[in-house]
């Protein structure tokens, strides 16, 4: 099915589904728009989706990526307040050009994101579970949510200044950068674990608001902190942990912040300071 005109879904609030009992390829070419305006678009079963043009998702409506298949493209994807793209299967590789924009939320829980695009930017992204990875640069704009799921690859993913941060559950950042440079990112729960064999660099401000552990699980960990780290709220121990090797650096510019119960580097963490302890 090749579309290089208009798609639109509307008037139905169900689902309307490109399904497959073997291969089937969806490509929207760089002329096309696949529009939601009513209920779910699913793409399921093993279609492969390409995307090299338009797709836009109205308020409160789904675009729902649940194909085993592994697609391609450049093309954007435009989403209205209350919109969403699911991700839940499969694998959808984004080129060079290739965008997310719009207060919709692109969610990746199952699936895998693979950016390969040397700048990608992104407005609003939850990572639940599945994969984002890939050798591109990724930046969110707006918000980034992360509870679950993977990070890897040999790329980087950057949460701009001006976008929010909040960490829980138990992610992994396995051989890729993270950066933050929100001025208000949260990191929360007491139960959570978040687990690195990559590189975290706080540039921003990052909130430690439970009793969480940071735990390398490898030789490669490091969590470089040039801006402001602070433990608040939590009266327990967040804790910088290891099974291998993590590596802790507070920059000349760094501040970490212990305003409420202990923070604690155990294990065979190595601790460098060349900012301020308060």
């Amino acid at each position: 099915f090749t579309n290089s005109g208009t798609f639109k879904k509307t008037t139905g609030t169900g689902t309307t589904t490109f399904n497959t009992n073997f291969a089937l390829t969806v490509n929207n070419t760089s002329t096309g728009t696949i529009d939601v305006q009513s209920g779910t678009l699913a793409l399921a079963g093993g279609t492969v989706f390409n995307n090299e043009g338009q797709v836009t998702v109205a308020a409160g409506k789904t675009l729902s990526l649940a194909a085993s298949g592994s697609g391609a493209g450049a093309g954007d994807y435009t989403l209205a307040s209350g919109a969403a793209v699911n991700l839940t299967a499969g694998t959808q590789t984004f080129n060079t050009g290739a965008d997310i924009s719009g207060t919709g939320v692109f969610t990746v829980s199952g699936g895998t994101m693979t950016v390969t695009a040397a700048a990608m930017n992104a407005d609003t992204l939850t990572v639940s579970s599945g994969t984002l990875n890939g050798a591109g640069a990724l930046t969110v704009d707006s918000a980034l949510t992360w509870s679950g799921g993977t990070m890897s690859g040999a790329g980087t993913t950057t949460v701009a200044s001006g976008a929010g941060l909040t960490l829980s559950g138990s992610p992994l950042l396995s051989s890729r950068t993270f950066t933050n440079g929100s001025t208000t990112g949260v990191w929360s729960g007491s139960a959570a674990t978040f687990d690195m064999s990559g590189t975290f660099v706080n540039a921003g401000t990052l909130e430690a608001t439970g009793d969480a552990t940071l735990r390398s699980l490898s030789a490669t960990g490091v969590f470089t902190n040039s801006g402001t780290f602070k433990k608040t709220t939590g009266t327990g121990t967040t804790t910088f942990n290891t099974n291998f090797a993590l590596t802790v650096n507070n920059t000349s510019t760094g501040t970490i912040d212990v305003q409420s119960g202990t923070l604690a580097l155990a294990g065979g963490t190595v601790f460098n300071n060349e900012g301020q302890v308060t």
